[in-house]
């Protein structure tokens, strides 16, 4: 089966599919009565404004039989584009030796959801043979919750008695046995056929074209890895992390429980779904192998910026005192300390910087590092190998980790602070630059990050301390009148400092230029022009790990070189 957008009735009728397995090692299905619910009233939202959508007319005549047939099938077109329900990405596996069988890497709980929600409403509203035909085979049905022998007999027996009678009372039946009630997936669907029924009693929806519209126009974003040893190794993976995979959606269901109205928590699904689509089309960035999934990107992000407000707060509470094998933190935890309007700017800073990116890029001559400092940033997320909540106060212990911090939380913040102050776009992007070099440098100290951004907003100045080379190079550039003269000036520097020899300044004193360049009266434009001809004719494409050499350039300022 292709990878593609499909509704849910298009997965179960697809001709590749003969069976949709959620198999043995996936975990069990648990979606409490708010996860679902809130699910359920995101998409009946959706299907409220397409039951009253105003649709425009086209220009044919809508007496003849094809005049009104073209106008129906715009009418179509338009609901289906315009008043869809997007539940986000589906991600299963193939394996040769089960023709037509494909197993669930991510997305049981929503599929599995939306499969009760439909036996429900068929059941209801006359539909059992529509049901039967496009999501059961041979009295079975289509979708196998296969985590355990008890579970899978389970949905199997119940799909004809809830057909039958909406109202069965299932654990009065002679099959049920008393294990039962102990197995998780069985007590969950046993409590959400109840929750659902409850939901449509109150919920004052016209059930037969609500049975049409979850069927159709719920869509989803389907991939298959096609081959099952990488569907397999990703599919452990996965799961080898617990919640991972889903935590910004059980994320998403949790905080969208908090929010008052209805129609507030459609218009916040829809920011949400905007932000997945962000983390969508950046996926691929730092990603070591082609990546499939958005998810991994925006659980990371998450935990970055949960981690990045409670640091702001002096908050520790969270703090991991050692290294954790999944590096999670709970669902629990996040939702004590984040709430959409945080997630909202952070992501609004990331949208920020990608729109204006190439406005501040044509003020320079050179000025390259913004993109790579983007991509290392977005790499930090979507690598997701970074444990956010470790304690950022024992840098020479988790090394690793406060020095990603150094980057991301610094330019989160400074660019959310920059905004909330109203600085001018070429500052903010300049502001960047620091913790860009600080990442290259190992720079570790992320509990120095609030007071870096406060410093770069107040005075102007990353660090009051004249000796280092972060004051002096901001201290020679200020002093040049000339706007346009302190770009190509500036645009010269950047350059020096990228080359690979001077970029990695981690064993070399962290510094990046000063060991070519005295920043005092006597330095003009012409001479740091020279100094970046001769050093890049002397060097023209030496990698940073001939740390011989960076040592040795380490000695140039004490032979008068400049």
């Amino acid at each position: 089966m292709r990878a593609g957008k499909y509704s849910f009735k298009e997965l179960f009728v697809n001709r590749y599919i003969d069976q949709l397995i959620v198999p043995e090692i996936q975990r069990d299905y648990v979606w409490q009565e708010d996860q679902l619910l809130s699910f359920f009233s995101s998409i009946a939202e959706e299907f409220c404004k397409f039951q009253d959508a105003c649709i425009p007319e086209i220009n044919v005549d809508i007496q003849s039989d094809s005049g009104a047939l073209l106008q129906k099938d715009f009418e179509d077109f338009f609901r289906k584009r315009n008043f869809s329900a997007n539940i986000g990405f589906i991600y299963a596996y193939s394996d040769e030796q089960y023709q037509g069988r494909y197993f669930l890497i991510d997305g049981q709980q929503r599929i599995t959801s939306l499969y009760l929600l439909l036996l429900i409403l068929a059941s209801r509203c006359g539909q059992e043979g529509t049901f039967t035909k496009h999501y059961c085979r041979a009295g079975h049905p289509l979708l196998d919750y296969r985590v355990r022998d008890a579970t899978s007999y389970f949905l199997g027996a119940i799909v004809q008695l809830v057909l039958e009678n909406p109202e069965v009372e299932i654990e009065d039946q002679a099959w049920y046995l008393d294990a039962y009630s102990e197995d998780a997936s069985i007590r969950t669907m046993l409590n959400n056929l109840k929750s659902i029924s409850s939901w449509l009693d109150s919920a004052e929806l016209s059930e037969a074209e609500f049975f049409e519209y979850v069927q159709n126009l719920t869509e989803f974003w389907y991939f298959d890895t096609n081959i099952s040893a990488q569907g397999e190794n990703l599919y452990i993976y996965l799961n080898a992390r617990g919640e991972q995979v889903q935590s910004n959606e059980n994320l998403k269901a949790e905080l969208l429980s908090h929010i008052a109205t209805d129609s507030q928590k459609n218009d916040w699904g829809k920011k949400w779904e905007q932000w997945q689509d962000l983390f969508w089309k950046h996926r691929k960035l730092g990603a070591r192998q082609r990546s499939l999934n958005a998810d991994k990107g925006f659980n990371g992000f998450i935990f970055c910026v949960a981690a990045l407000k409670q640091y702001l707060l002096r908050d520790r509470q969270y703090i991991a005192s050692e290294k954790r094998r999944d590096r999670q933190t709970s669902l629990s935890v996040l939702s004590s300390i984040l709430d959409l309007n945080d997630i909202e700017k952070y992501v609004k800073a990331l949208e920020f910087l990608d729109h204006h990116r190439a406005e501040f890029e044509a003020l320079y001559d050179y000025s390259d590092w913004i993109e790579k400092c983007l991509k290392e940033l977005w790499s930090l997320w979507n690598l997701d190998s970074t444990d956010w909540f470790i304690d950022h106060h024992r840098p020479e212990v988790f090394s690793s980790e406060t020095n990603r911090m150094v980057l991301a939380w610094g330019v989160l913040h400074s660019v959310v602070a920059s905004l909330d102050r109203g600085v001018g776009l070429e500052c903010l992007y300049r502001n960047l630059r620091p913790f860009y070099l600080r990442f290259h440098n190992n720079v570790r100290a992320a509990q120095q990050v609030k007071d870096s951004v406060e410093n770069l907003l107040g005075e102007g100045f990353v660090t009051s301390d004249e000796l280092h080379e972060e004051y002096q190079r901001e201290n020679w550039l200020r002093a040049i009148d000339d706007t346009e003269k302190r770009r190509q000036a500036e645009s010269i520097i950047w350059e020096i400092e990228d080359h690979p020899l001077n970029l990695d300044g981690s064993d070399v004193g962290a510094i990046n230029i000063t060991h070519l360049v005295t920043f005092d009266a006597d330095l003009s434009l012409d001479k740091l022009n020279s100094i970046k001809n001769a050093f890049f004719q002397c060097f023209p494409g030496s990698s940073s790990s001939n740390k011989e050499l960076q040592s040795l350039l380490l000695r140039i300022p004490d032979q008068g070189c400049h």
